[in-house]
């Protein structure tokens, strides 16, 4: 059992236990609770703070084992959220008036928008926004796994299901007005099963299986523009997709330190989507976004009623060689394939609705992991090149009378990278372990058309820092034979990522680090009680963005600020 007290009046409580029922049967059951009440943001509009949160997990697991060669796992999850989903920061188009020196717009929250608000606080968590921040979650996933042990190979059957709504709203304009505000509206169901048989002979591992799903996706959009275009707006999307795939794996013993890894696997999908844009004409004397005098009936802005389909490949080739017993290196190629689809969002003009490709990735991987006993320590280091056909990313399109951020596709895209990790446990200093970890990359996107034109290429991906780092540092110290202390920090920094193809640099976020620590004091017994903070320094560092600045507005979102709090835990 584990509680805990934080800032923002933050409430947390978990407990997990399993419970022997027989000799074959048991039962594993966990459940948290996460209670806030005291948003991180404040609304100006309303005088409150937003972003409170109550949510409640549960999770039930049956594993029974009828005989010596069958083993049942059945597990049964649960969520429930009646919370508040935080609003962005809002940026201007045009300087305002009088003009301030040394302001440059756009950009700025400091500039306007078109009606001549400006946010002039400093502070990314206050703002006025509009829009109902609920942000509600109904969840039920349920998991069945089942092996046999049929004596030459086992095989293991998954079958899953997941029944998830939810309902959120988001003030995309950041303003007092009604601008792009959106109350959103998701049900999702799936289903999945997999069935594997896998054995073992004195050359080879194998694994050979079958996979099928079906899910069905339907999502609504109440748009509310009636400050900017005096009218409100219905998006609806329903999407189907049914997914079959075989596949089949190796790992060949080649000699006594030297494998050979081959797989591949063939899926077969299809996805459907009905959907589109309505402009409801809902004020009076009409729409500024179709000309439509009020009383007209619902317009279609964008409508899509269409269905793709994809049978593709993919693949893996490696070889693992054990150099010694504290020694592994490896390198392969293999090819993945995500799958391509429907931009389900609000929409005026039916060619932001065209299905985006598959995307196809052929990665060439090489590295070496092990352990240095001279240093007490244990590494990984990889080198690695992606590249890509077709890569999905967010573009952004100006062809209907709203500009809005869509999945599209670049024709191609390559990444070169670097990464390494090292830990150290020095047996010369017992309880200290430091762990270090880095990654490089150079991506660079093809060319490709958006809606303000051609793109040459040489721009970066979304989210492609060029140097990434992260560190803990602990130790612990006996202090009694009853009682032990442990102090640990833990770093990370992001260099400057952008957050669409175009580049954009209003809505990139800059270089930051963010640090956490915390202190323990633990008794013998399965006591532990701690302090800790994340993100301590109060970093504030942009996690995603929109460019509308086309309708004068622009919005950007920042990561969680400084938290503190206490820790109780108590094992049994």
């Amino acid at each position: 059992m584990s509680a805990s007290l934080a800032n923002y009046d933050t409430k947390d409580f978990e407990a997990m236990v399993n419970l022997p029922l027989s000799d074959n049967a048991a039962l594993r059951l966990a459940g948290k609770a996460i209670i806030q009440d005291e948003g991180f943001y404040f609304n100006d509009a309303t005088n409150r703070d937003i972003g409170r949160r109550e949510v409640f997990l549960g999770r039930a697991q049956l594993l029974i084992e009828p005989t010596d060669s069958i083993t049942a796992l059945f597990k049964a999850e649960i969520q429930r959220g009646r919370s508040e989903i935080g609003q962005p920061e809002f940026f201007g188009l045009a300087p305002p008036v009088p003009a301030e020196p040394g302001l440059v717009c756009p950009g700025s929250p400091s500039c306007t928008d078109f009606f001549g608000y400006r946010d002039t606080n400093g502070d990314p968590f206050r703002g006025s926004w509009s829009v109902d921040p609920t942000y509600d979650v109904n969840q039920l996933n349920l998991t069945a796994r089942i092996s046999a042990d049929l004596g030459f190979a086992e095989l293991t059957s998954v079958t899953g299901y997941i029944d998830f709504d939810r309902v959120w709203g988001i003030d995309v304009d950041a303003t007092p007005l009604r601008q792009t505000d959106f109350v959103t509206a998701d049900d999702v169901k799936q289903f999945s099963q997999e069935l594997r048989l896998a054995g073992e002979t004195d050359g080879v591992n194998w694994l050979i299986g079958g996979f099928y799903s079906w899910d069905r996706v339907q999502s609504t959009y109440d748009g509310d523009l009636r400050d900017l275009f005096n009218t409100t707006t219905f998006t609806s999307s329903d999407q189907e997709t049914e997914t079959a795939a075989a596949f089949v794996n190796g790992e060949w013993r080649l000699t006594d330190n030297l494998d050979l890894i081959t797989g591949v696997r063939y899926t077969w999908e299809q996805r459907s989507n009905v959907g589109g844009t309505r402009d409801l004409v809902s004020e009076a004397p009409g729409s500024a976004l179709t000309g439509a005098p009020f009383g007209t009936p619902p317009i279609p802005l964008a409508v899509v009623n269409d269905t793709i389909s994809d049978r593709n490949w993919s693949y893996k080739l490696g070889l693992n060689w054990n150099i010694d017993g504290d020694t592994l290196a490896y390198a392969s190629i293999s090819q993945g394939v995500k799958s391509g689809g429907f931009f389900a969002g609000v929409a005026t003009n039916s060619g932001q609705l065209i299905p985006y490709e598959p995307e196809r990735l052929v990665s060439y991987e090489a590295g070496v992991k092990g352990r240095l006993d001279a240093l007490d320590a244990v590494y990984a280091f990889s080198a690695f090149y992606y590249d890509y056909n077709n890569v999905q990313t967010f573009i952004r399109d100006t062809v209907g009378n709203l500009p809005i951020q869509r999945l599209g596709n670049v024709d191609k895209a390559k990444i070169y990278g670097l990464d390494g990790e090292l830990t150290f446990r020095p047996s010369f200093l017992p309880g200290l372990d430091w762990a270090v970890g880095f990654g490089l990359l150079d991506s660079e996107l093809g060319a490709f058309t958006s809606s303000g034109g051609a793109v040459p290429a040489g721009n970066r991906l979304p989210d492609a820092p060029t140097f990434s780092f992260n560190t803990l540092l602990g130790y612990e110290l006996d202090l009694s034979s009853d009682f032990s202390m442990r102090f640990s920090i833990d770093g990370r920094y992001q260099g400057l990522t952008f957050k669409d193809g175009l580049n954009d640099p209003l809505i990139a976020a800059d270089a930051f680090w963010v640090w956490n620590g915390r202190i323990s004091l633990m008794r013998t017994g399965g006591w532990d009680l701690s302090v800790w903070g994340k993100n301590i320094a109060d970093e504030r560092y942009v996690t995603q963005g929109i460019n509308q600045l086309a309708l004068g507005t622009g919005n950007r979102v920042y990561g969680a600020p400084r938290t503190f709090g206490v820790s109780l835990t108590k094992t049994f």
